[in-house]
């Protein structure tokens, strides 16, 4: 509120901010796995952002985790994100050279990330195949809920997407669709693409 604002700045006003209810549900202090002076791991609940949206900047993982690990040293910061429905655990860094140095890992490939998914196949169909999986992916961005525009030839100024799928078991669910089999598919992420898993494993 206290903020200036300058001659001809762009000021956008959202009067029916994207809410979400989850957060206000969360007991966010038994989410909290570890804390050291550089990270905080904390297990993030399904339907939470890791960061602010653009129309909701308090309600997101970095602000609701913030009153139990920060002090006037130290603030929290993003290294990386999983979806807003996606579960699991998060690294958040507490200064910037822990930020740096943690992407530089990243880089390096030598973090592992690994996820555990859900994947349905028509009636009769074969678990995916274990190994490396390999595709090139469109950059431009598909708005909706489609995933990625994918290739597996090699494409000028397409991104190359890795993953290797480590597992893959029959799931029988209880309150899903009976339509179709279903796998718990292990996978681990070796490049950083948006909504890669999604993509590759539906291609």
């Amino acid at each position: 509120p206290e903020q200036q604002l300058s001659s001809k700045a762009y000021l956008r006003v959202y009067m029916c901010p994207k809410p979400f209810p989850a957060c206000s549900s969360v007991d966010w202090a038994s989410r909290i796995l570890s804390v050291c002076p550089d990270y905080v791991i904390v297990n993030k609940p399904s339907a939470v952002p890791v960061h602010p949206n653009v129309d909701n900047s308090s309600q997101n993982l970095l602000v609701l985790l913030a009153p139990f690990v920060t002090d006037q040293h130290t603030s929290l910061l993003v290294t990386h994100r999983l979806d807003l429905p996606t579960c699991g655990l998060v690294c958040i860094a507490r200064h910037k050279q822990a930020q740096s140095r943690f992407n530089q890992h990243v880089r390096e490939r030598s973090v592992c990330k690994k996820y555990r998914t859900l994947v349905q196949g028509l009636q009769g169909a074969a678990p995916p195949s274990l190994g490396l999986l390999a595709h090139w992916m469109n950059p431009e961005k598909i708005t909706g809920h489609r995933p990625q525009q994918l290739s597996h030839i090699p494409t000028d100024g397409w991104l190359k997407c890795e993953l290797e799928i480590l597992s893959a078991v029959r799931f029988v669910p209880d309150h899903l669709p009976e339509d179709g089999v279903f796998f718990h598919v292990e996978v681990n992420l070796l490049t950083v693409r948006t909504h890669q898993i999604r993509a590759q494993l539906d291609y």
